[in-house]
């Protein structure tokens, strides 16, 4: 008879551990959250309404200026334009709502909080481009012919460009303050050009693997700036 019992005792002995847990006082335990979302999200109804309608609105916008940088303003000018329209008719009525709400006596700054901070991301300055940028940009295609000058080999050394550093042909000299480095690796081709400063040198690289062997490339945070797949300007000391 005990022999048949063994399992059902072995079963129960199992689930008092479960039992104990049930019978934990959790309470304490969530009541610092609890406390938390208190002061976080307004209490009342309305409060929590205006808070979740602000924050859709600045996500909307956070989604359209990031939409293929920043050209989602340029696609709404079709179809979704109305849709843009009640957007921001909507957004500014969260914002004149938030701004009552906040200073009501029993109000809550939270909606009006989140509307501020997410107007600062969507419009926040941004970081002017660099030199290097700005030439990159308006002499992309030159850039390009040159790395495929190096593809066919017909870059030649002279007197200040030897080993691995070549010329350019005088149609492509204002593109590089030196000579161009090239370099064949395992991972890919790799050309790096010195537009103003040795210092940020622009290079071009067929791997991203490939650009961590460039002298000013290799440390974490040294690539200043991705232009597009293969090219980059990188930071030096």
């Amino acid at each position: 008879m005990l022999a048949r019992l063994k399992p059902q005792l072995r079963i129960i002995t199992a689930l008092k551990p479960v039992e104990k847990i049930k019978n934990l006082p959790l309470e304490p335990l969530l009541q610092p959250l609890h406390n938390l979302n208190k002061w976080l999200l307004p209490r009342d109804r309305y409060g929590r309404r205006l808070f979740w309608g602000t924050l859709g609105f600045i996500v909307f916008l956070l989604a359209i200026t990031q939409m293929d940088q920043g050209l989602g303003f340029f696609l709404l000018l079709g179809p979704l334009l109305p849709v843009f329209i009640l957007a921001i008719v909507g957004g500014c009525i969260c914002f004149i709502l938030s701004v009552g709400h906040a200073f009501k006596r029993d109000g809550h700054p939270a909606p009006l909080v989140i509307m501020v901070l997410g107007l600062y991301l969507v419009f926040k300055p941004s970081t002017p481009p660099s030199a290097e940028q700005v030439y990159f940009q308006r002499h992309q295609a030159k850039y390009q012919e040159v790395v495929e000058l190096v593809r066919q080999e017909k870059l030649t050394h002279n007197e200040q460009c030897k080993d691995s550093l070549f010329a350019v042909p005088a149609a492509y000299q204002h593109l590089t303050a030196t000579c161009v480095s090239v370099n064949r690796e395992s991972s890919g081709l790799i050309v790096e050009f010195i537009p103003f400063n040795e210092d940020k040198p622009l290079v071009y690289s067929e791997t991203r693997h490939g650009i961590q062997s460039v002298k000013n490339c290799h440390q974490e945070g040294r690539i200043s700036k991705q232009m597009d797949r293969h090219w980059y300007i990188c930071q030096g000391n």
